[in-house]
C-alpha cells in the first residue's frame, strides 16, 4: 500500500529507480517514493534530495512489488507528470479526494494507449 506523502524534509537517496524517481529515506526513516522531474538525474545512494526537486512523495507502508516498481521504470516521466496534473485538476474541480493509487493506474492506462 502507498501512502501519499507532502513534507518539507530533505530525503536521502536509498534506491534510484530513474531519472524521475527515487525511493528515499525520510527523517523518519521511513521508505518513501519521491517523484519529480531529475529527480534521480546523478544521484548516488545516501544523496539529500531537496524538497524542491520533488513533485509528489508517497511513503511506502508495505514492501512494494518490483511490478509498481517496473511500471514507473517503463513509463515516460511526461505520462506519470501529466496524470498527475489531470488528477490535481479533477479533485480541484470536483473537490474530492482520488485513492493516491490512482497515479499508477492513470499512468499505465494513458501509456498503454500511446503505444
Amino acid at each position: 500500500m502507498i501512502v501519499k506523502e507532502d513534507t518539507g524534509q530533505i530525503l536521502i537517496v536509498d534506491k534510484i529507480v530513474n531519472n524521475n524517481i527515487v525511493i528515499a529515506k525520510d527523517f523518519r526513516g521511513r521508505e518513501v517514493v519521491a517523484i519529480g522531474k531529475g529527480v534521480g538525474f546523478r544521484k548516488r545512494k545516501n544523496e539529500a534530495v531537496h524538497r524542491s526537486e520533488i513533485m509528489k512523495t508517497y511513503v511506502l507502508l508495505d514492501k512494494v512489488d518490483s511490478g509498481v516498481l517496473t511500471l514507473f521504470e517503463e513509463i515516460q516521466f511526461e505520462v506519470i507528470e501529466t496524470s498527475q496534473k489531470i488528477i490535481d485538476y479533477a479533485q480541484e474541480k470536483l473537490n474530492v479526494k482520488f485513492n493516491v493509487n490512482l497515479l499508477m493506474s492513470l499512468s499505465d492506462h494513458i501509456n498503454f494507449a500511446l503505444i
